[in-house]
């Protein structure tokens, strides 16, 4: 939704050409906005030496054949494979940071990998684009990254005016007043998170702390989880322990949300 909203932005006055893994939400949006898009086979999250040179090779093909005067890169494998692609063909790169890898909860041999990773490719980046302040700092810390380089650029949302969003109550597309407030004895609390099911969202952590209300309240709530249910297998089994399954749904993944 990052990538798309910048498009949606600049497309009046830049031709876009996004390289990604996989076919999916992100490549049937950009069949919307008639963007230009490749797939990738062997760009993927986890680290496999010989599909990540494989990545590289296709990366390298696709900018000697788009010829970009500018590559922005997101996520930390594309933004490593995509920095050093650039590099060859002495083109310049921005770098978004989604979160570091090297984030003091991470695992230390992983922790460690991630951050000689990103600072030796700080250095291929004309700017890197952290999303919060809290990362900037935790890049500037490590002593490893030249302050200059980074810059925070907080994630937005599009503005919708109050005509549009009552257009779109008409059409259906969602209901203001499905999640009423607390008010009285009868009256639903209707609480939703929204995000793929991985480590750093911490879903886990709101079931736990839904479980620690007070049963009062608890009896006046329910608890909704809207994202890919490939990783909600440990979500799945906290309700168990703590007797939530009539207050927790799985949605799955909801488009648009």
């Amino acid at each position: 939704t990052h990538l798309l909203e910048l498009i949606k932005g600049m497309k009046q006055e830049f031709d876009f050409c996004v390289l990604t893994g996989q076919e999916g939400f992100l490549t049937d949006e950009l069949t919307k906005l008639k963007c230009a898009y490749e797939i990738i086979p062997s760009l993927q999250r986890e680290i496999n030496p010989r599909k990540d040179y494989l990545a590289y090779q296709e990366i390298t093909a696709a900018i000697k054949r788009l010829k970009p005067q500018l590559i922005h890169c997101h996520s930390s494998k594309a933004g490593i494979l995509g920095r050093l692609a650039a590099t060859s063909y002495k083109i310049p790169a921005i770098y978004t940071a989604h979160g570091w890898g090297f984030h003091p909860n991470i695992k230390l041999s992983q922790r460690l990998i991630a951050l000689y990773s990103e600072a030796i490719c700080a250095r291929l980046s004309r700017k890197i684009i952290c999303v919060s302040e809290f990362d900037r700092q935790m890049a500037i810390n490590t002593k490893l990254f030249p302050p200059s380089l980074l810059q925070t650029i907080h994630n937005g949302i599009p503005s919708s005016s109050r005509k549009e969003i009552q257009t779109e109550a008409r059409r259906g597309k969602f209901n203001g007043d499905s999640a009423k407030p607390l008010s009285n004895g009868s009256s639903i609390c209707n609480i939703l998170m929204v995000g793929r099911f991985s480590k750093p969202k911490r879903q886990d952590l709101l079931i736990e702390a839904f479980a620690a209300l007070p049963l009062a309240i608890k009896q006046k709530a329910q608890l909704f989880f809207a994202g890919d249910h490939s990783g909600d297998k440990r979500c799945k089994e906290l309700c168990d322990i703590y007797k939530l399954n009539d207050k927790v749904q799985f949605l799955g993944q909801v488009h648009p949300i």
